[in-house]
């Protein structure tokens, strides 16, 4: 009864909004609910867990589910110290490699896995998401994602790509990752993440993300307005944020002195809000206003 409560009080907060509406917790069984009260479970309600379980079963779904799990460095610390009796420090964590990293590792350095993602995120992404998406955790086809309309990226998979840049292609039980992501200490991560909850009408789980007023802005700024007019290149196709343009005439740029020659490429290119005859682009690393009848898509 206590376990029934317990894992009701974690649906009331719509941790389990990805699964069946339906489920229990007889179905979903002591891993799962054990894994999500672990993430997201109040102090007391853990103290309570370990009366009601074995202290080693938990420690193993912790070390399995959890452990290896940069995102929660601060949780892991807490468990660790708290309720495990370990004397670590938070080093200790983000030196951790999960089993599936170093499977990937090795595949990789014997050239089982093609390189050509991993080899377009600079460094400093791959260590910050240790070679791993930042929204479901895959290792699988990674490449760098522009969280417009700002210049912050984040490593995503090729199945969360393909479904953040082709919202038809939207499968509701892929995002069941962002019970966890939606938590990251990277802004970039927390945007993208209101933006698919906001696609999937998840209120639940918006009424409980916070995030900092500018963020929420910026979260914002980027979910499309179904009024919005079409942006179109001179060939008539539609254009983007994060397409890559070519110019096809020299345009003299007031104010920066140079001129964007024609043939230049420019990639990563973001709309122009309520502006559909511009597109905002770095062109010789100036950030510009062009105008989209003298660009062509890629």
């Amino acid at each position: 009864m206590i376990k029934e409560q317990l894992f009701n009080k974690l649906k009331t907060k719509g941790i389990f909004w990805s699964y069946s509406k339906n489920l229990t917790y007889e179905k979903a069984g002591d891993k799962l609910f054990l894994e999500y009260l672990l993430k997201y479970g109040d102090f007391d309600d853990l103290i309570l867990a370990f009366k009601l379980y074995n202290q080693n079963y938990i420690k193993t779904i912790w070390e399995d589910k959890l452990k290896d799990d940069k995102r929660f460095i601060k949780l892991n610390l807490m468990l660790a110290r708290v309720f495990f009796g370990m004397n670590v420090e938070s080093s200790y964590f983000k030196e951790v490699k999960s089993a599936r990293f170093e499977k990937f590792r090795m595949f990789a350095s014997s050239n089982q896995i093609k390189r050509r993602n991993k080899m377009s995120i600079n460094k400093e992404l791959e260590v910050r998401s240790g070679n791993k998406c930042e929204l479901c955790g895959s290792s699988d086809e990674l490449s760098e994602f522009q969280v417009a309309p700002r210049d912050d990226l984040i490593v995503v998979c090729s199945k969360c790509r393909e479904q953040l840049e082709d919202s038809d292609k939207i499968d509701e039980s892929h995002w069941h990752c962002l019970n966890d992501s939606m938590w990251s200490e990277v802004d970039g991560v927390k945007v993208v993440a209101y933006r698919v909850l906001n696609a999937l009408n998840n209120q639940d789980l918006l009424d409980i993300l916070y995030l900092e007023d500018d963020i929420l802005e910026w979260a914002k700024d980027g979910i499309k307005d179904s009024n919005a007019q079409p942006v179109r290149d001179a060939n008539g196709n539609l254009l983007e944020d994060g397409d890559s343009v070519t110019i096809i005439k020299d345009l003299v740029v007031k104010g920066a002195g140079f001129t964007a020659k024609q043939g230049t490429t420019v990639k990563k290119i973001q709309m122009v809000q309520d502006d559909p005859t511009h597109i905002q682009g770095r062109v010789n690393g100036t950030k510009i206003f062009i105008l989209t009848k003298f660009l062509k898509k890629l």
